[in-house]
């Protein structure tokens, strides 16, 4: 499965915080790492691993997601599940793929639902 660039950053982007945040940066970034990135992705090798990696950060984008919409900083998401803020980091920054455990703990301190969808290839 994968979740198209543009896809994810609307999604991000309904978040009036990041949105606020990603129009006082993008100036400066968005063009070059636009023709960055479809000069990479026009490697085969870079594309199929950044496809790979895929999944990993649609769940961080889901987890990011979450943690705004309930309005928490890191810290404070971090004290709801009583584990450390730089774990709350590596979750949303797709470096450690959480088990089912801790995206339900996710799920409940941020006051969200869980659930799993598996859909065609």
């Amino acid at each position: 499965m994968t979740i198209q660039f543009e896809k994810l950053k609307a999604r991000l982007l309904a978040n009036p915080k990041v949105k606020a945040e990603y129009d006082a940066l993008a100036p400066k970034f968005e063009i070059a790492a636009e023709l960055l990135g479809a000069r990479l992705l026009a490697n085969p090798k870079v594309k199929a691993e950044y496809d790979a990696l895929a999944p990993k950060f649609e769940i961080a984008a889901e987890l990011l997601e979450a943690r705004l919409r309930a309005g928490l900083s890191q810290a404070e998401l971090a004290e709801k599940m009583g584990t450390s803020q730089s774990t709350i980091a590596r979750l949303e920054n797709g470096h450690t793929l959480p088990s089912t455990k801790t995206l339900l703990r996710y799920a409940e301190a941020t006051g969200s639902r869980f659930h799993v969808r598996l859909s065609a290839a």
